[in-house]
């Protein structure tokens, strides 16, 4: 959350809080993501992290991993952004 809340950005801010199995419910995180006052909440199980598609984004993040660094752009086609 803190590379999230980094950004110069007060209309966005990053929470998260892990939940233990209580009541019925299986551990999970819950993401809240507030955007211009209004607030999201994604709510992140188990099953999320043992299913192939969290294992392609964790591939993609060890890929990733260093060839970014302070100051670094990203280009698609024309536009670009930092």
């Amino acid at each position: 959350m803190e590379r999230l809340n980094a950004a110069d950005d007060a209309a966005h801010s990053y929470r998260a809080d892990v939940r233990p199995a209580s009541d019925g419910h299986a551990p999970r995180i819950i993401v809240h993501r507030t955007q211009h006052g209004s607030i999201t909440d994604k709510h992140l199980t188990r099953e999320f992290f043992e299913s192939a598609e969290y294992r392609r984004i964790a591939e993609l993040g060890r890929t990733l991993a260093g060839l970014m660094s302070p100051g670094a752009s990203v280009a698609r086609g024309t536009s670009a952004s930092k």
